[in-house]
């Protein structure tokens, strides 16, 4: 292996597929074309390269690549979410956003962006990347799409100022990681 990465089988194993013991077993996930050129080129199932084998399988559904690259692209996106402390839906509660916040976010589309930033902006398809369509993707006026409501990042004059962020009456901060502070009324 160049890189040092598995082979394509061990690939198919990680992301749930049958774990092919024959060139025939891929049948579900790769055209047959293309069964017979991996035959030509590789000694056993388990010498398929990852990058070929992905690359080979049938699209998903509404996707571009093939169940392999599918699971791992999911696995990659997880953990980023998961171990990002910026990103914008996590749980942490010294960095999140309120729900009101949270709803205002998910109001944002790169249509309305788009909108926003053109000399003369009259109407977009709501998906903008997507090609229009009048039943799929239909194009809309650009001051149909919902404007994001910035009075849910403004700040009351009600609370404290813990470690540099604001916290509401009865909550809690900590300002260094071995100090915990509440917020009181006084």
């Amino acid at each position: 292996r160049d890189h040092g990465i598995r082979s394509y089988n061990d690939y198919r194993a990680l992301c749930n597929l049958k774990r092919a013991s024959s060139f025939d077993d891929l049948s579900r996930e790769v055209p047959p074309e293309v069964i017979v050129r991996f035959k030509r080129i590789y000694t056993t199932v388990d010498d398929i390269d990852l990058f070929p084998g992905g690359m080979s399988e049938r699209p998903v559904q509404g996707g571009l690549v093939g169940p392999t690259f599918a699971c791992i692209i999911g696995i990659q996106f997880r953990q980023l979410r998961k171990c990002d402390r910026f990103w914008y839906e996590n749980e942490d509660q010294g960095v999140r956003f309120t729900e009101a916040q949270l709803g205002e976010i998910r109001k944002a589309t790169l249509a309305k962006l788009l909108c926003e930033n053109m000399d003369v902006a009259s109407d977009i398809q709501r998906a903008a990347l997507d090609q229009p369509s009048d039943f799929l993707n239909p194009r809309v006026p650009c001051r149909s799409l919902p404007e994001i409501d910035l009075t849910a990042w403004r700040e009351t004059s009600q609370g404290c100022q813990i470690g540099g962020r604001s916290v509401a009456v009865g909550g809690s901060g900590f300002p260094t990681p071995c100090t915990s502070c509440v917020c009181t009324a006084e």
